[in-house]
């Protein structure tokens, strides 16, 4: 039994799918009723259950460690005669390490995601930053050159559009330029929200009840970069006192981010023309197989929650 767990843990992305497969091993073997896993940092709990378990059962446990640090816990309640405790403890030391080397492959993975989005960052400086430096001097001598109203008419709406075009790109730069080393969810949300709290006097909230094991590093990306600009678009127009971020798990075991204000309220989801923000977010919840929905609060403000499934 341990060496078939050894080979379902023995794979090149340890992930919920490997740990599951350990539990329904040794489900299987042992006859058990139901075997849990519980994961758990300062911020929430990640839990796998393979069985039902009896409301009137007593659950055996042993903690699930690395080294001197605590990881979580593994439970189970058998079926008729309880599997040999030597066994147990070998199989709480195997998920201790594959506890350990999820965190820590998801820290690489989210390492490499940092650093080539840093790559297209300079490589958009680099090219289409500077051709629209480029016209944007073309467009000042040709300005200077014209004397023809009709021209200098077209020339000033050549130059809002570029100068719209130039806006879009600071933002889309600021977006891939986002450089957050931390892997652990609350630390890479307090990254994000310290330099976006010195630009507004509003105070701003972090409730992440979300373990860091509930979300990959693709999923962490995207659900950072909807918080961003949610947070940004109160600081920028919401004139609020108060901005909340609050991640958890709903009743229904999705993955919950909110962000709310308490300022004047968004005045409509139709963006003004030459504006994305609303729409890419919308794009990035998509990828992630999720929903975002943005509306007024009742008591004034706007509220942005973004739900998706682990």
């Amino acid at each position: 039994m341990l060496y078939r767990c050894s080979q379902a843990l023995s794979v090149r992305q340890i992930d919920q799918q490997a740990f599951e497969n350990v539990l329904r091993i040794v489900r299987q073997s042992e006859r058990l009723r139901c075997i849990r896993l519980n994961v758990a940092d300062d911020h929430g709990q990640w839990q796998l259950n393979e069985g039902e378990p009896a409301p009137t059962q007593t659950w055996s446990a042993l903690p699930i460690t690395q080294g001197d640090k605590l990881l979580g816990e593994l439970r189970w309640q058998p079926e008729a005669q309880p599997p040999h405790p030597h066994l147990m403890q070998s199989l709480a030391n195997m998920l201790g390490r594959g506890v350990y080397f999820n965190r820590a492959q998801k820290q690489h993975q989210y390492l490499l995601l940092m650093e080539e989005r840093g790559t297209i960052a300079r490589e958009l400086h680099d090219s289409l930053a500077q051709t629209l430096s480029f016209l944007r001097i073309q467009l000042t001598l040709l300005r200077r050159a014209a004397d023809d109203p009709a021209a200098q008419t077209i020339i000033d709406d050549f130059d809002r559009t570029l100068a719209d075009a130039y806006r879009q790109l600071r933002e889309l730069l600021a977006t891939f330029r986002l450089n957050i080393q931390e892997a652990d969810l609350n630390a890479a949300l307090e990254q994000l929200l310290q330099p976006l709290k010195a630009l507004t006097p509003a105070r701003i909230q972090l409730h992440c009840r979300l373990p860091s094991q509930a979300l990959n590093a693709q999923q962490q990306v995207h659900a950072l970069q909807i918080v961003r600009e949610a947070v940004l678009n109160a600081v920028k127009h919401a004139g609020a006192n108060e901005i909340a971020v609050c991640c958890e798990v709903n009743a229904a075991g999705d993955n919950v981010f909110s962000i709310t204000d308490d300022g004047c309220g968004i005045a409509s989801l139709e963006e003004p023309e030459g504006h994305y923000g609303l729409t890419i977010m919308s794009e990035r919840a998509a990828r992630l197989g999720g929903t975002l929905r943005i509306r007024r609060r009742s008591g004034g403000g706007t509220a942005v929650c973004l739900t998706f499934s682990p």
